[in-house]
């Protein structure tokens, strides 16, 4: 097979067609303004890599690529892995999210500082559900809960008999000085907390009465 050798520049105006094979040995500049275009209708058969970590991009804050198919994400420098979005992150996983045992979702709070929420689960032994009920509100801990010190005794809201069966008397009016933890029965007229007309069993959390029942 015959070939033809250039020891010289070779400048070409028009369309240039090749057929077979094509190496380029040295650097390769495609283009010379963003007025050009490459279109690529072959596959890639090997790995994009750039020539210097962490300094160049894919797309532009205007220009961005639609969508991005793969099955991995990595942070390989160590570094975290940012997500920006100018509105909601949308997750539709048609299985689970999976989230490394040892690892905690962090929560910033109302305002950025140094201190932040962490939601973690402790040693799991079996599969376990947590189910957040059809309600807003917020969510109490164990230590929103007083230890008791004293134990129950007889009084105007509490009364227990010889059993020791308490009964829950209902109230008019809220109790005056209320304490995390109390329980109290609304009559629903004259103290209506949740503005029903009913009587209701409220427990006393996050300094506001709460409709337990």
């Amino acid at each position: 097979m015959s070939s033809t050798k250039f020891n010289q520049d070779l400048n070409v105006t028009g369309n240039i067609t090749l057929s077979g094979n094509v190496t380029a040995n040295g650097n390769v500049i495609l283009g010379d303004a963003d007025t050009d275009s490459i279109s690529l209708t072959a596959d890639i058969t090997s790995n994009i890599v750039p020539n210097t970590n962490v300094s160049y991009d894919l797309g532009t804050s205007t220009k961005t690529w639609r969508e991005v198919f793969t099955s991995k994400i990595n942070s390989a420098t160590g570094d975290d892995l940012d997500i920006h979005s100018g509105s909601d992150i949308a997750l539709y996983p048609t299985g689970n999210v999976w989230i490394k045992h040892d690892t905690k979702l962090i929560f910033e709070g109302t305002a950025p500082d140094d201190f932040e929420a962490k939601l973690q689960a402790t040693a799991v032994t079996a599969d376990r559900d947590i189910i957040l009920p059809d309600a807003s509100g917020t969510i109490a801990l164990t230590s929103d809960i007083p230890t008791a010190t004293s134990g129950i005794t007889n009084d105007s809201s509490f009364i227990t008999d010889i059993n020791n069966t308490l009964t829950l008397t209902t109230q008019s009016a809220a109790p005056a000085s209320p304490v995390a933890g109390m329980v109290a029965s609304s009559d629903g007229v004259g103290w209506d907390p949740a503005s029903d007309g009913l009587e209701h069993l409220n427990v006393y959390l996050n300094n506001a009465w709460v409709q337990i029942a």
